[in-house]
């Protein structure tokens, strides 16, 4: 079976370390740092051909990366993040419903198939997420009629099970 973990989460401030003020050169009040790993690989072989049988892909937040400036907190400045959260999170389940129709002539074909495709939803994630905080979009959430369209778009996007 493969299931995805850890995603459809609400973000918490809890997730983040605390900072008095931005690292130097920094122009935003927050960042968070989402993660997908991917565990437990099960392979199986039927017919001739490898397929994935099991696998576990877990979303999170790495909390040493992902930090906010405590006198900027706010409801506002927490969906922005969560938008980040919930990009990774639509690119894992891309990377879910790929994998689930993955096969190869061998087992060694297979993984070397699953890590090319991790590869390649992590690089769409990156992608999609600095399009996200670009200035002529939500400028690290500060635009909002921006944020509201990407608020949008995420939320369309998780109900109907379809990518951004």
């Amino acid at each position: 079976m493969i299931l995805l973990e850890g995603w459809p989460a609400n973000v918490t401030w809890n997730m983040f370390q605390e900072r008095s003020s931005k690292p130097s050169g920094v122009t935003y009040n927050a960042q968070i740092s989402p993660k997908f790993d991917v565990l437990d690989v099960h392979v199986d072989e039927s017919g001739g051909r490898f397929k994935v049988s099991g696998l576990k892909i877990r979303v999170r937040v790495e909390k040493t990366e992902s930090w906010v400036v405590t006198s900027q907190k706010s409801a506002k400045l927490l969906n922005h993040e969560q938008g980040h959260f919930d990009i990774l999170g639509l690119v894992a389940r891309e990377l879910k419903d790929e994998v689930e129709h993955a096969s190869a002539d061998s087992k060694t074909e297979l993984i070397r198939q699953l890590r090319n495709l991790m590869a390649e939803k992590q690089g769409r994630a990156d992608e999609i997420d600095d399009e996200y905080d670009s200035e002529s979009e939500t400028d690290h959430g500060r635009k909002q009629r921006q944020q509201d369209q990407w608020d949008k778009k995420i939320k369309e996007a998780k109900a109907n099970n379809t990518n951004l």
